[in-house]
């Protein structure tokens, strides 16, 4: 690999689709995907790690004009010493995949903590391939403090890059910074692997005594005479095996028993002089060590306090155990009704537009005499532009989320949300931060699925994505709204009954994932959680991050939307010049409408609900069509059998862009089919309970 200089001044990778691998490396919370976000943009997709439920994602970055690299993104994980899920995935991943750089993420405000982890790869040989990235560096002036980057570089013998990943122009300077190191590694991939291990060696002796050092070498020797996989990284492995690496040790199990035996007499022989297992020693040795480097880099600027005191007012509220619940839920609400009230004002605006678009296409298509099932197609609530005014719509409310959802999460709130509500959701197995894609899913249940990623258990990862579906979400609100305000007189009573349906929603979701916890005889983790400092994030990085989720959403969705759209739209019109009532749609709904006589449910409602597994929207459009009007609805059914169409309605099959959403989270169409069989049955029984009781009293 050549390093030319291009005419900016800069070096310059060789053209080619594909240049390098590079992976980011870090503990939870310092910015690390918001890294790669920014670098790859929309140009990434997520996939499980083999055998695990954890995600890992990739993406391409354009470097140098054609030239790109791979960028993965690995599990938060505060070290690799492989206990927990995400542990493992990332040192699998660093032990069995080839990369051609190894970045690791540090935070100005935990930067201690994040250290150990860097500390640990530069113990083993992988350590010649990694750089550092301290992030958040606009925190350094809020607290009148400066870090020394040539001290931090001396010390770790690393290349070091400071930046605030909410900058658009240091993200520019880490493209750089990246093209540059690449090059310089390019070159040095011809060094012997024993160059590699003496680096290693030499950090080694930094951190750790010297008899510790002595036991890592001669274990190291034993494992480069062993088998795979000890033999390709085995100094490693015998750091692996001293740190009591579960995997590690029924791997050397399997070896010839001479290496077996050595290495078992040196770890005894190193546990004997320590008199404790060396893990506990190769800890407290990476941690003194860093909290003697910390205050070399860090100084203080000026002996003036700048500690902010809204912020300690703001913890007061946030953290305090008498206020935090209503102080959370009242942040929320205000979010809530800032995005539905300003959603709803996008929405008009778009369906009026929508509307006058209809009427002048009406008019030129008539004019051209064009037939009358091709207008239809085109132009009516059920065909494309209909599809298209339903995903348009949808967008205002799913910008209005991403963004104030950003502004929650980088500003520092979101995580006091979580700590806050951790006790109330401890009660059936959940974490704190299981509560924000269970609210995100108010705006769209594809939002809050794909962002159950933030919980640290993988299994409840998918427990809980399984479970979202049981929330009313923004498609599905407007609708049992407009029914029950023909329904209930009094709007006090009507909005009361909505909150009900959101509560329940809550509830059902939350006992399901308890339910499927118990089941897997899955353990509750402690919540660790870090708690960063508060921020303003610019504007600017709020929008861009808004602008990535919502394409990313678009993408993921808006083609099984408005495919989905059409395809109901070609069932209800076929045989051509039909009603709805004869057509292949109307003629299911027929076969299918056995199955909801319990319910006091026609024909025409089991119609809407096939055409909501769609888009939610569709079945209010189609209950007024098939009524004869929105007012003459409640007409076909008793009382007792429209509460339980509200409630089946609510918690039912999820729509088509949320089971696409299931099947990619999931990964198994076996499994996505399970999840919606269990919502059909839970919804009907609640709607049955609630049609037998009002029955009773009616």
């Amino acid at each position: 690999m050549s390093c030319p200089k291009c005419h900016q001044g800069h070096y310059a990778l060789p053209h080619s689709e594909t240049v390098a691998r590079v992976a980011l490396i870090g503990n939870p919370n310092v910015g690390k995907s918001t890294i790669f976000n920014a670098l790859t943009g929309s140009q990434q997709h997520v996939g499980n790690w083999p055998s695990k439920t954890v995600t890992v994602a990739r993406g391409l970055v354009t470097l140098d004009e054609q030239a790109k690299i791979e960028l993965i993104d690995l599990p938060g994980t505060y070290s690799l010493s492989g206990f927990t899920d995400e542990e493992i995935v990332t040192k699998e991943f660093l032990q069995q995949e080839s990369v051609d750089l190894i970045v690791t993420i540090a935070s100005v405000d935990t930067l201690a903590r994040n250290l150990y982890l860097t500390l640990q790869l530069l113990e083993t040989e992988r350590g010649a391939k990694v750089v550092l990235i301290i992030n958040k560096s606009e925190l350094l002036r809020e607290r009148g403090e400066s870090l020394d980057l040539e001290v931090l570089k001396s010390e770790l013998g690393i290349p070091c890059f400071l930046m605030s990943a909410r900058a658009t122009a240091d993200i520019r300077k880490l493209k750089e910074f990246l093209t540059r190191q690449l090059v310089t590694r390019a070159k040095r991939s011809r060094d012997p692997s024993h160059f590699q291990s003496d680096q290693a060696l030499s950090m080694l002796r930094n951190i750790h005594s010297e008899d510790v050092v002595k036991i890592v070498d001669n274990i190291r020797q034993v494992l480069e005479r062993a088998r795979k996989p000890f033999s390709s990284l085995p100094l490693w492995h015998a750091i692996r095996l001293l740190e009591d690496d579960v995997a590690a040790w029924q791997a050397l199990e399997q070896q010839h028993g001479e290496a077996r035996d050595d290495v078992k007499r040196y770890y005894q022989e190193l546990r004997n002089k320590l008199g404790e297992k060396p893990l506990v020693q190769l800890v407290s040795a990476r941690y003194e060590y860093i909290d003697q480097l910390v205050p070399k880099i860090i100084t203080k600027e000026t002996n003036e306090p700048h500690t902010i005191k809204w912020q300690d007012a703001l913890d007061s509220l946030f953290l305090n155990p008498a206020f935090q619940v209503i102080a959370t839920f009242l942040v929320l609400f205000v979010s809530f009704w800032l995005v539905f009230e300003l959603g709803t004002l996008f929405q008009n605006f778009i369906g009026m537009q929508v509307g006058i678009f209809r009427e002048h296409a009406n008019t030129f298509l008539g004019n051209l005499n064009v037939p009358e099932f091709i207008m239809s197609f085109l132009l009516s609530e059920l065909g494309v532009l209909g599809a298209i005014d339903t995903l348009l719509q949808f967008i205002p409310l799913i910008v209005l989320f991403y963004f104030i959802f950003a502004f929650l999460e980088h500003s520092g709130v979101l995580a006091r949300f979580a700590y806050s509500l951790d006790r109330l959701l401890s009660k059936f197995g959940l974490q704190g931060r299981a509560f924000f894609p269970m609210t995100m899913s108010l705006g769209c249940n594809v939002v809050g699925i794909y962002n159950t990623k933030i919980l640290e258990n993988s299994k409840m990862q998918v427990f809980l994505s399984m479970s979202i579906p049981y929330i009313p979400c923004s498609a599905r609100l407007p609708v049992l709204a407009a029914l029950l305000t023909l329904l209930v007189p009094h709007a006090t009573l009507a909005s009361l009954f909505l909150l009900a349906f959101i509560i329940v929603g809550y509830i059902l979701t939350t006992v399901q994932s308890w339910i499927l916890a118990r089941l897997s005889s899955l353990e509750r983790r402690g919540l660790i959680l870090e708690l960063p400092t508060y921020t303003l994030p610019p504007f600017s990085y709020l929008l861009k991050l808004t602008w990535i989720q919502t394409k990313l959403f678009l993408q993921k969705a808006g083609f099984v939307m408005v495919a989905g759209i059409i395809i109901v739209w070609i069932l209800a019109n076929v045989p051509p010049g039909t009603t709805i009532e004869r057509s292949v749609l109307g003629q299911v709904a027929s076969l299918v409408s056995w199955f909801f006589v319990p319910l006091g449910f026609d024909w025409k409602a089991v119609t809407a609900l096939i055409f909501g597994f769609v888009a939610k929207e569709n079945a209010l459009v189609v209950l007024q069509g098939l009524y004869g009007g929105i007012d003459l609805v409640p007409l076909g059914f008793t009382v007792p059998s429209m509460v339980a169409f509200l409630v089946f309605f609510a918690y039912y099959t999820p729509c088509l862009p949320t089971v696409a959403a299931l099947r990619h989270r999931l990964d198994s169409w076996k499994l996505t089919v399970v999840i919606i069989i269990a919502n059909v049955l839970v919804a009907f029984l609640l709607a049955f309970l609630v049609f037998l009781i009002g029955s009773l009293f009616t």
